[in-house]
């Protein structure tokens, strides 16, 4: 048989009067507020064991407590979002002179992708390099978010689309190893950079979408000029 459940001692004594058991139980009773615990509280006690995560206003004071005690760090973060539009521009100026095969991508384009890519550094910016750090833009926080990480995505599976089918001279050929350190630096930097944000790690944050910004974009430009006749 399952173990009777505790009960709270008798309140009354045969005479009339209150234990002192019952009454501290009585005490202890008036004190206690049940307080439900919200999903977003119950995800931070598994992830974190206990620890609630920190706000998105707590995280945004603490970069900029960052930016006044290391203002060049968090000017390379920002500076590194226009990293897109540099590579936007590149392919788009080398399209003409770019091998069969590199010319358009699996979902889109050639010269939509170069387009997109090119917007996306206005898009990153706006959301990485001012509302992220705490600058006021309009018409509001989430729709920069949302704007950025809607375009990010459509040009991450495109360019996953991309060293998936576009040629190269051979297995030996170096184009395969820029592609395949492009792949591995995308799969590595976004959720090691996500991780710190939403954990509060900010100064990892900042060096690792850093690394997401500049590292995969330079190996893009490596690799699209390696693909083009420069002839």
């Amino acid at each position: 048989m399952p173990p009777r459940s505790k009960s709270p001692p008798r309140t009354r004594s045969k005479t009339g009067k209150t234990p002192k058991k019952a009454k501290k139980w009585e005490e202890e009773s008036a004190g206690f507020v049940a307080t439900p615990i919200s999903p977003t509280k119950e995800k931070a006690t598994v992830f974190l064991g206990g620890k609630p995560l920190p706000t998105v206003e707590q995280r945004t004071k603490w970069l900029q407590t960052i930016e006044k005690k290391r203002p060049k760090l968090v000017g390379f973060y920002a500076l590194s979002c226009w990293m897109y539009s540099v590579t936007g521009l590149f392919y788009l100026y080398v399209l003409p002179k770019l091998q069969p095969g590199y010319e358009t991508t699996p979902l889109m384009s050639g010269t939509l992708f170069g387009c997109l890519l090119t917007l996306q550094g206005a898009l990153s910016y706006a959301n990485d390099g001012l509302v992220t750090l705490g600058r006021p833009l309009k018409p509001n926080r989430m729709f920069w978010v949302i704007s950025d990480r809607l375009c990010a995505w459509t040009l991450m599976l495109t360019t996953f689309g991309c060293v998936a089918t576009w040629p190269s001279a051979g297995p030996g050929d170096a184009r395969n190893y820029v592609s395949a350190a492009l792949a591995v630096t995308c799969i590595i930097a976004y959720p090691s950079s996500k991780t710190c944000e939403v954990t509060g790690r900010m100064m990892s944050f900042l060096i690792w979408h850093s690394i997401w910004h500049y590292v995969p974009c330079a190996l893009a430009i490596v690799w699209i000029g390696m693909g083009a006749d420069w002839s």
